[in-house]
Formats: C-alpha cells, structure tokens, sequence
C-alpha cells in the first residue's frame, strides 16, 4: 500500500471513532426517565372472621354448705335465676322438713289467736266506754292481748329457725343471673365439691376464638 493510500485510511478510521465517541456522549447526554414514588403512612386494614363467646363479667362458683346427697337438680345449664332461688335439693333427715312445717303452722295458729284478742280487747273497750264492763275486765283483756301478740312473735323467731335449717337442705341462688355449669348429678354427692356456677348476666363479655395465624 502505497503511503497516500495509508493515511487517507488512517484518516478515514478516526473520523468514524470521533464520530462514534461524539455519539455515545450525545447518548450519555440525554435524560433517563425515573420513575418516583412518595412514601407517606397509611393504614391497612384485614378482616378476620372468628367466632365469640359470650360470657358473664362475674361468675361463682356454689357449693353446699351442708352436703350430702342430691335428691334433684332444680334447674338446668342456661335457666336465669333469682338471688335466693333454690336450686339444688340435698337429701335430709325428715324430722328437719316436719319440724319446718310444724313451726310454720304454729306461726298461723298463734297470728289467728291475736288476732281473735285483738279482737276481743276493742270490742270491751267500747263497752267500757258505754260503762258496761268493768275496768278488770279491759285490763285482763289488754293481758290476753299481750300474750297472745308475744306468743306469736316466739312462734315466728321459731319458724325462722326451723326454716334456716331447712334451707341448708337446698343449694340456693347468691345473685340473681344464669346457671352456667352443673357439676353434680342427682343421686351423688354434693360435699366438698362444686355444685353448679353462677354468671351475672347484666354485663356481658365477648370471648374471641382466634387462631394463631390471626394473631
């Protein structure tokens, strides 16, 4: 090759690498969208569905204070109950049931015998003011009165002391609410052991059943 032959190639290549090194600058050059996103605080809300159970804000447990066995089960899981109500009945000795009921009916005898000298002293008082009857004869009549009102106050002070034993024979109510679970059943034993639970039903409180995977 001759030496002009040579160097119009050797012009010829640079001008074709200036011409490409221009090129990738003006490439380099130009600008690249980006695209950009503003983080900012959210909330993100999941919905869960799970199942609840309702329950008593208070519950207590009942036991007997007397023992013993139990003859019947007054109520059942779920019944709403009064303070005082009677629920359980334990087996007794009888003579403890009679004496409630003699007491009882002493109480009725002795309320209709004051009630019959009440009776008697008003009716001589008016005829003590119409001067048909002595001054004695009102003051025995006032006595009468008297006795047979303390009489009937000795029988109710008995009455309560008979039924206060009688009621040991019943598991009973401490406030009014639900029965929740009965431990005993009739024909076992009622010592020593739970007999059954109270909830308050006034106020209730809702127990969620979550799994894990919710959590």
């Amino acid at each position: 090759m001759t030496p002009h032959r040579t160097i119009a190639a050797a012009s010829a290549m640079a001008l074709v690498l200036a011409a490409a090194c221009g090129r990738q600058r003006e490439i380099a050059d130009e600008p690249v969208p980006v695209a950009v996103t503003v983080v900012a605080p959210t909330t993100v809300s999941e919905e869960v569905i799970a199942a609840a159970r309702l329950e008593g804000s208070s519950e207590a447990t009942v036991y007997s204070s007397a023992g013993g066995r139990v003859e019947q089960i007054l109520v059942s899981e779920g019944d709403s109950v009064v303070s005082g109500q009677r629920l359980v009945r334990l087996a007794t000795d009888r003579s403890i049931s009679a004496g409630s009921s003699a007491a009882q009916a002493a109480v009725a005898a002795a309320a209709a015998n004051e009630a019959s000298a009440m009776r008697s002293l008003e009716r001589l008082e008016t005829l003590y003011e119409a001067g048909a009857v002595s001054e004695q004869e009102i003051d025995n009549a006032r006595a009468m009165y008297e006795a047979a009102r303390a009489a009937l106050q000795q029988a109710r002070a008995g009455a309560a002391q008979a039924g206060a034993i009688a009621d040991n024979s019943f598991v009973q109510a401490p406030f009014d609410g639900r029965v929740g679970r009965i431990w005993v059943r009739e024909g076992g034993s009622a010592g020593g052991t739970p007999v059954l639970s109270i909830t308050n039903g006034s106020a209730l409180v809702a127990r969620l059943l979550l799994p894990e995977t919710a959590l």
